[in-house]
Order: structure tokens, then sequence, then C-alpha cells
């Protein structure tokens, strides 16, 4: 049975970008790298320790946060950053759902005008080993750097020639690898690195302004095994570096240092406003719900921890946030509408220091296109964005979050359909291209989770009226199991632009973001006894897109499909999911029919959170 929407309700897809106007209206970015705080106790003020184990590690409390959101419930890449009197430090965690490969890499550059004879530093970091991810020691695979202090007429960097790691620089590699079983979870490293700041034994040290802000650029860029192996940007700036055609080496690839981003010691533009996916709702019950019926007000939430040039807090000025409304899956830049509220975007408010305050628009009320419109594509992403309205001249605020949102829907099985579309309204076809080309990477995560349900039994804190307890009547908790499906789709789009790293030419691909399911079958105990591996119950289908062959080896769990779309037109993917308590045989050549035995499902809790907006980012502070 199709999933439809129930009642007079539209499925609210709760979405976010965070801090993202226009661009006349942009306000100043920084990632200010704030000395060590840790926590009260024994290991007050220590750093974090380089081992390259990010997780639990106490002294990354208080480090700028910048997510590269996927629109999954995983971001794609986390970096964080930091600093003691005598160190800097920073971190990379890169998901990815298909294996490691040597050309996994991650650059990083400064620029110290205002400290170093030797202004540019550039390092390429290689963390892993194709197939097996990290060493033993944790060293990365290997490390290029450069340094320069000159640029050629038009601006770009004349790097020195290619040196080896620095003894000031230390960095550590851990990595988790996919066991490519059923059951498995992506793949994922994480690098934590170290620059020593000042050092007896090394006179050669990179200097830091302590005081001034200095330039840094990072792109993080992992390979996916498209059928020509595709090189993934992930970078800050975002805006940085528009894509050329043609072919480019790793270090030319960087772009003007003027296009870099600011960052400084925590000494001025720290803190500002953000938000996440819980604080986007609207006037209804449940709060992720939009009504086809009543009149519907959209409200967000807003956090305010800005701080000034002495670092003291201070109000954010004259916020608005705009509502924005598109069909699910992935939306391209002009796939957004304003939603037709009064008072969208909202009027200009002041959010108090180290507080909070809520942005809400007046009230829309469906008429009857809408309506039907809504019946018919009922999942709904809300995007917000916010800006800062500069009235009298002054500076406008920061915003911390650059961009984040979650793309997840939550249905029930046995048999579950759904749709998405894929944009491209809004996109710059490539030269040399008559279509844009944009390839999925789908994923698949089986899991056996426990699960508590109200069923009839025992509750003894509610006697019936003669004292006695009616066993058969009063609700208690008891075990059950879920079979749960995670379906993910990360949608990359070519550039017809190459570079060559470590020696070997790859396609940049950008990330277009990513849509997905987490799709429950709640067992019965027959069900349960009859249990083998997760994946083998379920039957999942994909149509409306061809499917493209992957290079190399990857788990059986991934798979990838391709749409060549005339620009500004959309192409759409159909899904669809059945639950069997008998294991499914293996896929077999020919065509064949089998008729599903459907047993009792489980409905969520009503939650469906997704926004998506292209190459959306996410920056926050560690609480």
């Amino acid at each position: 049975m199709r999933k439809r929407a129930r009642g007079a309700v539209l499925t609210f897809m709760a979405g976010l970008l965070l801090g993202a106007p226009s661009a006349q209206a942009l306000s100043p970015q920084e990632l200010c790298f704030r000395e060590v705080i840790n926590v009260p106790g024994s290991s007050f003020q220590q750093p974090p320790n380089v081992d390259g184990v990010i997780d639990q590690d106490l002294g990354w409390t208080g480090a700028f946060r910048y997510e590269f959101g996927n629109g999954s419930l995983r971001s794609s890449v986390v970096t964080q950053g930091i600093r003691s009197n005598s160190r800097v430090y920073l971190s990379f965690e890169v998901h990815k759902d298909t294996d490691f490969n040597n050309q996994d890499v991650i650059l990083l550059g400064f620029d110290l005008a205002a400290t170093s004879s030797e202004r540019f530093h550039l390092f390429a970091i290689y963390p892993v080993h194709t197939g097996t991810g990290a060493q033993l020691d944790r060293a990365p695979r290997q490390v290029h750097y450069w340094r320069s202090s000159t640029t050629n007429t038009v601006g770009k960097i004349t790097w020195g020639p290619r040196l080896s790691q620095p003894p000031w620089m230390n960095i550590k590699v851990t990595s988790v690898a996919s066991s490519g079983g059923p059951t498995s979870k992506p793949s994922s490293f994480f690098v934590e690195l170290e620059f020593v700041l000042n050092s007896e034994e090394e006179p050669r040290v990179i200097s830091f302004p302590q005081t001034s802000n200095f330039g840094m650029y990072f792109e993080v860029i992992p390979i996916i095994p498209t059928p020509v192996p595709g090189a993934v940007t992930y970078q800050w700036p975002e805006s940085a570096a528009p894509l050329t055609p043609g072919t480019v080496s790793l270090e030319t690839k960087v772009p003007l240092p003027t296009q870099w981003g600011t960052s400084n010691f925590g000494s001025t533009g720290c803190g500002g406003v953000s938000f996440g996916p819980s604080d986007i709702t609207t006037n209804n019950i449940p709060i992720n719900k939009i009504s086809l019926d009543n009149p519907n007000i959209f409200s967000v939430r807003l956090h305010n921890d800005s701080i000034d040039g002495s670092g003291n807090p201070v109000p954010a000025e004259n916020v608005r946030a705009r509502f924005r409304i598109a069909n699910f899956g992935l939306p391209a830049t002009e796939s957004w509408k304003d939603v037709p509220a009064a008072g969208n975007p909202t009027q200009p408010q002041t959010i108090p220091t180290n507080d909070a305050g809520t942005l809400s628009t007046g009230p829309w009320q469906l008429d009857a296109g809408e309506r039907e419109e809504y019946r018919i594509n009922y999942h709904q992403c809300i995007l917000v964005e916010l800006d800062s309205v500069s009235l009298d001249g002054g500076t406008r605020t920061t915003f911390t979050n650059r961009s984040a949102w979650t793309n997840m829907e939550f249905g029930p099985g046995s048999t579950y359909e759904s749709s998405a579309e894929i944009a491209t309204r809004g996109y710059q076809l490539p030269e040399g291209m008559s279509r844009h080309r944009i390839d999925l990477l789908e994923a698949r995560h089986f899991e056996l989770r426990p699960h508590l349900e109200k069923t009839k039994g025992l509750d003894s804190s509610q006697p019936d009226a003669g004292g006695e307890i009616d066993q058969a009547l009063k609700p208690r908790e008891a075990p059950s199991y879920l079979s749960e499906m995670t379906w993910l789709f990360h949608g990359y789009r070519a550039t017809n632009s190459h570079v060559i790293i470590d020696g070997i030419k790859h396609e940049i691909l950008l990330p277009v973001g990513s849509f997905g399911y987490v799709i429950q079958h709640q067992l019965t105990q027959e069900e349960l006894d009859q249990q083998r591996e997760p994946s083998q119950h379920w039957n999942l289908k994909v149509n409306g897109l061809k499917e493209i062959q992957l290079s190399g080896q990857s788990s059986p769990n991934v798979r990838a499909y391709r749409a060549e779309i005339p620009d500004g037109q959309v192409a759409r993917i159909d899904v669809q999911a059945q639950y069997s308590d008998k294991p499914f045989p293996p896929p077999m050549d020919g065509c064949g029919c089998r008729r599903l035995r459907s047993s009792g499902t489980i409905g969520m809790l009503g939650l469906f959170l997704l926004a998506l907006f292209t190459r959306a980012r996410r920056r926050r502070g560690n609480d």
C-alpha cells in the first residue's frame, strides 16, 4: 500500500539554512581558535590528546566546529579547531559509504602575512591506505608541504618545491572500516593535527599572529568509486575557487588567497547566531506538520553567543528569517519558493546577549489549489535563511552556523513507497556538457534493534475500584524487536573539471545533498524466531534512474545511479521497500514474481526531519 498523508495535515520536513543570506547581505564569517578550556577537574585546560581518537576527547571542548552536512543524520565532514599557548590543534572526521582510497586527501592552507616572512603554507595530508585505512602507528600515509611568499600577476600563489612533513607538525590518524556485511556502517577516518608555535629544538616553526587575523583555507577530498573515480570536494570557504574546465594539479587548484577565509585566536568576531533542526516549528500538533485546512505559522528559535572584539557578549541586532518550501529530494538552488505567509521574511528582531529569541511569520491559509497540490506532494522541505539588516550603517550580525540540514524521512514497513525529485534549475551547466549529470550513491544499512511498546499487562499503580488490579487491562512496557533499514542516497554533480591527486587524474564532483529513509518493521515473535541476517528480509527497488557500475571494490550494500537531466528540468526517482518474514533468495536471472506475506507494521512518531540546500554547511561551537 502506498503511504499517504492522513487527515488534513502535510508532512513537514524540518530544515534549516543557517545564515546564508543573499550576497549583498552576507555577514562576516570567521573560524576562531579559542584557548583550550576542557572541563573542570583534573583535565582542566588540558589540550586534545593527539592520537587520532576525537570522540570523547574533552580537550576539544570549546573548539569551533564546522560541519559539512549532507541531509542525512551524519555529516559528511566535520572540522574542529582550538589552541593553547604553544600549540594549534585541528581535527577532521570524514564519513564515506565507500572504501578507503590512497587519494583521499585533506588540503590545509594558511596565509600568515602579518607575522611570517614565508607568508603562505599549504599541506596535503593523505590519511589512509586503499582498502585498509589507517596504519597501526597511526601516521598518515604521506604528507606534502609547500610554502611561498609570492604571487603571480593574477594573484595566484607561486609555490616553492614540494617538501615532506615538517617536524613541528604532528598528525595522527585512526579509521573504522565498513565490514562490507549487511549490517555494516559507513567507513570513516579521523585526523588530529598539532602545530608547534615555538620550539627550542626546531627554530623553523610556523608563526601564527597572536592578536590579528590570518587567512585559512581547507578542503577535504574523498574519492568515490563512480565509473571514473570522482573527487568530491568539501571546502571552506564554500564560495572560494569557482571551477573552470580543464585539469589542474592539487596545489594549483588552491584558490586565490583573497578568497580564503578569516581566522584568529579568538580576538574578534567569534560567536554568533545559530539554530538547529529542532528549532524550526509550526503552530500545529505535532510541531512538524503543516495543516491543509487551518492557518499555519512558521517559527525558528535562534541562539546568540556573539562577542565583540574585547570578548564581551553582545546582542545580535536586526536579525530576520525567510521561510521557503520545495518538494522532497534534491532541490536545486531555484527549486525553492517563498512560503506565502504574511510577514515572510519576518520583521528584524534583536536577539539578546547570551539568550535565545523566536522569529515567526504570519498565518498561511492554503487555498483550494494549494491544498490539491500538497495533497499530491505531501512531503515538503522547509528552508530557513537568516540575514541581518543594518538599519543605521552599523556592523551586521555574524552567523555562527553557515548552513546545515537534515533530510531524512521516517516511515513504516512492510511495504513502503516514496518518490523524490532531483532538480537542476539554478545550476550552471558545465562548459562542454549538454546536460547536467548527477550521480547518486546509494547506501543501505540494516539493523535488528530492541523496542519497548505498551502492551496490556500488570500496572500496580492503578488499582480498580475494589482495590484489585485488573491485569488484563492495565498497560505495561514489554520488549519487542524492530527490523530497521536506513536507506541513503548521496548526490554528486559533475563539473567537467579534473584534478591530479598524487599522480592520478580524478573528475571533480560537487556534493548536492542527500536524502534518505529510515524504515522500520515491528517483528512478531514468529518472525523473530525465523530472523536471519536483517538484510535478507528486505527487498529494495529503485526506479527512474539508470544503475551504473562502480569502479574498484565496494560493499554489496553500495550502488550507484546516474541522472542526465536537461538544464532547468527535474528527474524523479521512485523507491520501494518490502519486508518479508521469510528471507528473500539471492537475485536470479530472468523474471519472476513472488507474493509477500504481509504482517503488522509500526508507525513512527510522525517525525519527518528534512531540509535541503545545495552544498550547505554548518558551523557551531562545542558545548
